[in-house]
């Protein structure tokens, strides 16, 4: 998972930075620094964010499909 991952999965699922942060464990200011590129999304973070949102693997995928869409789009591609 990545910095970008994180972010967009908090606005895939409408969370504020410091709602991320409630149902994770973690604060606001780490999530904040996570997001810029601050803090290293390691592997017990991601697993962390993935078990607390109830996403496995295959909709992390999605998510990521979803947003490089997005960014296609916004790109006029």
């Amino acid at each position: 998972m990545t910095a970008i991952d994180v972010a967009n999965i908090r606005h895939c699922y409408s969370l504020t930075q410091e709602a991320l942060a409630s149902k994770t464990g973690y604060t606001t200011a780490y999530i904040t620094m996570i997001e810029n590129g601050q803090r290293r999304v390691t592997e017990s973070v991601s697993l962390r964010i993935m078990a607390a949102l109830n996403i496995d693997i295959e909709r992390l995928q999605e998510i990521r499909r979803l947003y490089a869409k997005i960014g296609e789009y916004r790109q006029g591609g």
